[in-house]
């Protein structure tokens, strides 16, 4: 039986967990962040404010039903600092980056778009140095 140092923390069986009851492929660039533990839970992230989003890992549009939402995109990342998430889009692999608001009715703005989940990492550590300056 394998010890507890052994298993994953619950935040990375929620979100890879999440990506199979929705159909989507775990893209291996995110299976890495979650694993190696740079997308850590909450605040405690390293990529913090950017950290594993287990509640809203879902499809964008599960999310916000009435947002018009075009792309088939889930949830894998929230900013604890802001109203952000990250995407990565089933088809193509590509990440979005989108802030949200949920005044009646809930509207997205699409923030920016990476090719990948590797790409959006770079703009993220880019990011940290000013975040953590303010």
């Amino acid at each position: 039986m394998p010890s507890e140092f052994d298993r994953p923390p619950h935040h990375v069986s929620e979100v890879k967990r999440a990506f199979i009851d929705h159909g989507y492929p775990m893209e291996p660039g995110i299976a890495h962040l979650l694993d190696s533990g740079l997308l850590g839970k909450g605040t405690e992230s390293p990529l913090n404010p950017y950290c594993a989003a287990v509640v809203e890992c879902m499809p964008l549009s599960v999310r916000f039903p009435d947002a018009g939402v075009d792309r088939e995109v889930i949830v894998f990342a929230r900013s604890v600092a802001s109203d952000d998430l990250a995407c990565v889009e089933r088809e193509t692999r590509r990440v979005f980056e989108v802030h949200y608001d949920l005044s009646n009715p809930a509207w997205l703005d699409w923030v920016a778009e990476y090719d990948d989940s590797w790409v959006w990492l770079e703009s993220v550590v880019r990011s940290l140095k000013t975040f953590h300056k303010a």
